[in-house]
């Protein structure tokens, strides 16, 4: 008996919708044509909509260029009806028009309606989620980015140096235009490529044998400072022993100055061959600490 082979595309797409429906959100198949209007919130500088001629769509004659404006239609008809706090996710095809070429991707869209403080975390482990599955890595970063002007504020996500999609808090104008009562985040995802190779090279590698020592650090920040930016500092000093940097919280608040926040991060140690001593930790922690009090104006919370 041969047993079948397995992978691509469509076993890509399957991973990712049983493992968002994992996390409670709900899959949704939404029409491909969208109003004009609608399809203007959420096109880049020189992006045009890409239209049918049909008498029969002359009030939605816009191929969609994003799930997003579907997904927040779905959103307000289940408000109406009283169904609060949803998750909502569609994989499909998008298009725009670039002056005379029309372009077609998949976009993986997400809408998740949570409260204002924990909407980007939240949302950002499900992107870590989704490209794990993909990847079989950790590999993504955000960094800010006001391109997209539905998203305030916004960030690219990145794989390897690309551009992978966006995600941020939708913007108040368009939050008002669908009429959603509640803070809305969204994310959107083109994973042609990486759909194309599922599933990804998995490498292993043996667990460590000897114990980690682990130091917290917990600072005050100015509110523009992002975590990459302190993440790849302290990478660039090439510390003895270091073998990871973990974010653990951020926390605005009681407390806190206006324009401030607080940031907790840990750093790691381990030997390969021995077991290391807390004196041996102490230098490399407080050169990592004096960098970012040097770089940016951290102050050390105790």
């Amino acid at each position: 008996m041969r047993v079948p082979d397995s992978g691509g595309e469509a076993s890509g797409r399957q991973a990712i919708l049983d493992a968002l429906a994992g996390m409670g959100f709900i899959e949704c198949v939404t029409h491909s044509l969208v109003s004009l209007k609608a399809a203007g919130h959420f096109l880049l500088e020189g992006e045009l909509p890409l239209t049918i001629d049909d008498d029969r769509a002359t009030a939605e004659p816009a191929l969609r260029p994003s799930i997003i404006p579907s997904l927040l239609t779905v959103r307000k008809h289940n408000d109406d009806n009283g169904v609060k706090h949803l998750g909502l996710v569609e994989l499909g095809s998008v298009f725009v028009l670039n002056g005379n070429t029309h372009t077609e991707r998949i976009e993986l869209a997400i809408v998740l309606d949570t409260k204002e403080e924990d909407g980007i975390g939240e949302i950002r482990g499900v992107i870590n989620r989704v490209c794990n599955i993909l990847t079989a890595n950790n590999d993504i970063s955000i960094t800010l980015s006001d391109v997209a002007t539905w998203l305030e504020p916004g960030g690219d996500i990145s794989y390897q140096g690309s551009v992978l999609g966006r995600v941020g808090r939708l913007s108040s104008t368009i939050q008002k235009e669908w009429d959603l009562p509640s803070t809305v985040h969204v994310a959107q995802l083109y994973l042609g490529d990486l759909l194309a190779s599922f599933p990804p090279e998995v490498q292993s590698h043996a667990l460590p044998k000897q114990p980690a020592i682990e130091r917290d650090i917990s600072i005050l920040v100015d509110e523009n400072v992002q975590w990459v930016a302190l993440h790849n500092s302290i990478e660039a000093l090439n510390l003895e022993h270091l073998v990871d940097i973990l974010f653990v919280t951020t926390f605005r608040g009681k407390n806190i100055e206006q324009g401030k926040k607080s940031l907790t991060l840990k750093l790691r140690f381990r030997d390969a061959d021995r077991t290391l001593t807390h004196e041996e930790v102490n230098d490399p922690a407080s050169s990592a600490i004096q960098m970012l009090v040097d770089t940016f104006s951290a102050e050390i919370r105790s």
